[in-house]
This record gives structure tokens, C-alpha cells and sequence, in this order.
């Protein structure tokens, strides 16, 4: 295949190695570079480059999906790429039907807004038909799908069972909704979606009231995230039950006398069926819900997986079943080694790993010597927070309020606005005056944030909530002593 042959050129692989390198240091602020940048810019012919992005960006293949997506953001960022090369980045995204990016590009004023008018004619076409190809009308109403989107939908269209598996950030959620807002418009329908944890349920359920505002079809739904008893469900409407699967048996018994009839039934995050004792009881509520129910599809949901068409053996009736499996990308995601420097408890060393190499990045210099495990996360993640976001996963609620007061000593003082003022006084009026949360709020640090539930009950807490949830898209997962992965969603 051609892209083969083009991904596998000395000359592609140089400019490309530095592009990655150049991509993933302008994105640390505080990184020491290992090399010149100007070194790296002057390797990269962005005229070539660019033209091969054009033929990657037609394959299946995610790694080569992944770097056309990279050699097209990362035009779109420099500065001294001009506009015609940034076009042409532009017209990459197009053909992954990545068109987040290219919004995000125009917002961000590193792309013009009528940047199609550089394309020739027969890109203008080529670009016309893949909108075409990919949209959707859902109550009159424009949808602008992306390429694993589309193949979703069209095999909704045509089958009662399906399983779909894509990587993170493909879009997964939000088809599913567009999926579930147009059964909704075209029929009183029963719906049960199933998410693995209570976090998800309150997702899912401000994703669906989006859609439901949208399409200004609210108030004809009933959006339930407590299992109700029978005579609290409003029939002569359409229902939806956002659930766990402890929920759903909790409902499944409220309704044994007289069961609810059941059309939808969608499943979130479906690999969790091997999940021990919690992946028995889904796999049994599931079966439960198809015995019951003649007539009811089902959708599986789940990330990057092998073969997701295993899931579909669970439906034990002669239905039409199919799976989409994928490796559609929709974001570059950057796997970071961190190191310690020989007898330099101060320098830490970073490393981009990729599937066919290593790539030394250069050094991080930190402010305090890391004396415990604790202490090491917090300061590198401070220092290689990309904009200052970070989120820091941690194993308990002690662990993350030692984290986030110790990233209150890291942190400077920095000025806080009102809707953070608005939470300080609401965490010492509900639950202490020195209580961490109200301490750490101070320089907008880390916040063990599914603590916090108790806000939710109001709309401007809401808000504030959505607000902080904003800050943080760096995850890093400490793996073992002195040593760590990080895993960065990239984004134009």
C-alpha cells in the first residue's frame, strides 16, 4: 500500500521523529529541551510532510491516522507555518473528519475561518462529498458525524444489536445520544443506560439534557438516575433510566409484580462484564432484561477492544447483530517517561514512548527535593501540567487531600474570581471552616472532585463544577517508586 511505503521513508520518519519531539515539548513550559528547537524546525519540510499527512489521513490504520492528525495540529500551532500550508492542514482534518479541531483551530485564531477557499476544485468537491457522507438530520437538525460516528449510525439503521468499540475521545457518548434522542422523537420508548460508576450517571445525564434542549424535546421525557417503583413511572411518556448495575437490580425488583416494558437497553462502558462480582451481576441483569423484553435492542459500548463481536453472545436470540470496531483517532495522546537523573534528586528526565521508539524529550528541574512518593507526583505534575490543568489520580480520599496540600505549597497565589470565592464559602458553610478542600481552593489546585456530590443539588454549583472540571485534561498515573507514565490528550 502506498502509505506503507511513505510511512516507512528514512526521510518521513527524520521529519516526523522531530515533529513529535517539537509537538510534545512546546506543550511543557517548564521542559529544559534535550534539543534545539530551532534545529527541529529547520529538519521538518512542511511542503512534504503535509503531503504525505494527505495520503495517511485516507487509511484505517490508527498509527497512521495518528500522525496525520499530529502533522496537521502541529502546522496549525507554529507560527511560522504560512497559510497555505495551514490549509492544507485544514483540509487533513476534513478527511479525518475531524472538525473539533478545526473549530478549535479558528477559536484559537491560528487557522482563518474561510481557510476552504485555498482548496482546488477537486478538493472543494472531495470536501463537500465527505460532509455529505457524514451528516445526519435528526428533527431537522444538522449533525456533522465523524467517520466511526457514521459507521455507528448506519449500522443502527440496520441492526437491533450492536457492539462498538473505538478508542478514547472517538466520539462513543455522543453518537449513543444522537442515537437515543432520535428513537426518542420517533416514538414513546422505554430506555435503559447502563455506566459503570455514579460519576458516569451524572455524565451521561447533563450529555442527554443537552440533547434533549436541543431538540426541545424535555419535557416529553421522564430522565430518571433513581431506581422509581412502578407507580412513580409516568407511562403515557417516553422514560430513561440512567443507571449501575446495582441500580438496575434495585429497579428490576421494585418492578417484578409488573414489569416495565423495556425498547432500549445501552451499556456504557460494556467491557466491565469481566469485572468479578460486578460483571455477573451486569451479565445477569442483561440477560434478565432480553428474556423479558421481545422486542428490545441492545448496545454495547466499549474502548479500544480486540473483539468486541463477544459481547453480542450475551443476546441469545436470532436478531440482526453487528459490530464496529475501529481505530479511528480523534486526539494524539502522548505516553511520557519520568525518570530521576542519577544522584540529582532536583532533575528528572522525560521520555516520549511510541509504539516503534523512544524519544528523549529533555528535563524537568523541580523546586524541593521530593522526599516520599507523594511528594514526587505532585511536584513533577505541577511542573509538566500542560497550561497549568492537571488531574492527578490517586488511590483514596486521604492520598488526595495530601496531594492537593502539597500542591498548595508548589503553586503560587494567584487571583481568585467569583465562582471560586462562591465555593470556598459554600465548603466552610456545609462542612468545616478548615476544612482541605476550602484551603486548596485558594490557588485553584488539585481537588479530589467526586468527593464533592453534594453540590449538584443546585444549578449554580453545577456551573462551578463544570467550571473546575475545565482546568484539568493531563492524567498521570503513578505506576511504581521514582518512576511514572503520563498519559497527555492533546489537543489544537
Amino acid at each position: 500500500m502506498l502509505e506503507d511505503k511513505l510511512y516507512q521513508l528514512n526521510s518521513f520518519r527524520r521529519q516526523y521523529e522531530a515533529l513529535l519531539t517539537l509537538s510534545v515539548c512546546d506543550s511543557i513550559s517548564e521542559i529544559q529541551w534535550e534539543q534545539d528547537r530551532d534545529g527541529l524546525l529547520s529538519s521538518i519540510d512542511w511542503n512534504n510532510i503535509l503531503g504525505i499527512a494527505s495520503v495517511l489521513c485516507q487509511s484505517q490504520n490508527s498509527i497512521y491516522l495518528d500522525a496525520a492528525l499530529r502533522i496537521a495540529q502541529t502546522c496549525l500551532a507554529l507560527p511560522s507555518c504560512n497559510q497555505v500550508q495551514k490549509s492544507a492542514a485544514a483540509y487533513i482534518l476534513e478527511c479525518l473528519t475531524n472538525r473539533l479541531a478545526i473549530e478549535m483551530s479558528i477559536q484559537r485564531k491560528y487557522l482563518d475561518k474561510n481557510f476552504a477557499d485555498a482548496f482546488s476544485v477537486q478538493q472543494k468537491i472531495e470536501n463537500t462529498k465527505t460532509i455529505f457522507d457524514s451528516s445526519i438530520f435528526v428533527n431537522n437538525q444538522l449533525y456533522e458525524l465523524n467517520r466511526f460516528q457514521s459507521e455507528v449510525y448506519d449500522k443502527y439503521k440496520n441492526n437491533d444489536a450492536i457492539s462498538i468499540s473505538a478508542p478514547t475521545s472517538a466520539g462513543k457518548s455522543y453518537i449513543l445520544c444522537t442515537i437515543l434522542t432520535e428513537t426518542l422523537l420517533s416514538s414513546k420508548t422505554n430506555i435503559i443506560y447502563i455506566v459503570p460508576t455514579r460519576a458516569l450517571i451524572s455524565q451521561v445525564e447533563a450529555d442527554l439534557n443537552k440533547h434533549f434542549q436541543k431538540n426541545n424535546i424535555k419535557n416529553d421525557v421522564n430522565l430518571s438516575t433513581v431506581p422509581p417503583f412502578h407507580d412513580e413511572i409516568d407511562l403515557q411518556k417516553s422514560n430513561i433510566f440512567v443507571f449501575t448495575q446495582e441500580r438496575l437490580h434495585w429497579f428490576l425488583i421494585n418492578n417484578s409484580e409488573t414489569p416495565i416494558k423495556i425498547d432500549l437497553l445501552i451499556i456504557d462502558e460494556a467491557h466491565k462484564i469481566e469485572d468479578g462480582n460486578r460483571g455477573i451481576l451486569l451479565q445477569q441483569k442483561l440477560e434478565e432484561l432480553v428474556a423479558e423484553n421481545d422486542n428490545i435492542k441492545v448496545y454495547f459500548s466499549s474502548p479500544f477492544t480486540s473483539n468486541p463481536e463477544i459481547l453480542l453472545d450475551n443476546i441469545h436470540k436470532s436478531i440482526r447483530k453487528a459490530k464496529v470496531n475501529t481505530q479511528f483517532v480523534a486526539v494524539n495522546q502522548n505516553l511520557i517517561y519520568v525518570s530521576q537523573v542519577p544522584r540529582n534528586t532536583l532533575k528528572w528526565s522525560l521520555t516520549l514512548a511510541t509504539v516503534h521508539a523512544s524519544f528523549k524529550l529533555g528535563y524537568i528541574t523541580l523546586q524541593d527535593r521530593p522526599n516520599s512518593e507523594l511528594k514526587k507526583i505532585a511536584l513533577i505534575a505541577q511542573k509538566i501540567a500542560v497550561d497549568g490543568s492537571c488531574l492527578i489520580y490517586s488511590n483514596g480520599a486521604a492520598e488526595s487531600e495530601d496531594i492537593a496540600t502539597l500542591l498548595y505549597s508548589a503553586i503560587d497565589t494567584q487571583p481568585i474570581d467569583d465562582e471560586i470565592q462562591e465555593l470556598i464559602k459554600l465548603v466552610k458553610q456545609t462542612i468545616h471552616p478548615s476544612y482541605t478542600l476550602a484551603q486548596v481552593l485558594e490557588k485553584k489546585n488539585s481537588i479530589p472532585l467526586w468527593k464533592y456530590a453534594f453540590v449538584n443539588k443546585n444549578r449554580n454549583r453545577k456551573a462551578i463544577f463544570r467550571r473546575l472540571y475545565s482546568l484539568f485534561d493531563l492524567y498521570i498515573n503513578f505506576i511504581r517508586r521514582s518512576k511514572f507514565t503520563c498519559k497527555v490528550n492533546y489537543y489544537t
